[in-house]
């Protein structure tokens, strides 16, 4: 019968060491676990704050990025009116040889004096 209660004292005993052993394992995992949610956790708060960072920076490149496209709408439009106005003087650069193809021998220089003083007063109305 005392054989029986050892038997039985010892099984209690391995079960409780073998509870311990249990209970030791899973909780370093947790330890383990909360060490690396910790990691994670400081890894998440440095990530947010280089993703704000990049964000204002998308913020200003947008903003210059829209400079540009303003300023590259204003020079399109500059240099359209620098076609325009360069097809209009190279018109008039051609209309004095072609006036003076047409005039007759013997007046040219009364209607060159005629077309010059037309061209003056039209400049300068006073």
């Amino acid at each position: 019968m005392k054989n029986h209660k050892y038997i039985i004292v010892y099984l209690i005993l391995i079960l409780i060491v073998g509870l311990m052993g249990c209970f030791c394992y899973y909780h370093r995992n947790d330890v383990v676990q909360d060490g690396k949610l910790r990691d994670y956790a400081n890894k998440s708060v440095i990530l947010m704050r280089k993703n704000d960072s990049l964000m204002n920076k998308n913020k200003e490149l947008s903003t210059k990025i829209d400079g540009v496209k303003t300023q590259t709408e204003v020079f399109k439009n500059r240099s359209i009116v620098l076609d325009s106005e360069k097809k209009r003087i190279n018109r008039q650069r051609d209309e004095i040889p072609n006036y003076v193809e047409h005039l007759p021998a013997n007046g040219v220089s009364d209607a060159f004096t005629k077309y010059l003083d037309k061209k003056t007063e039209s400049r300068n109305p006073n």
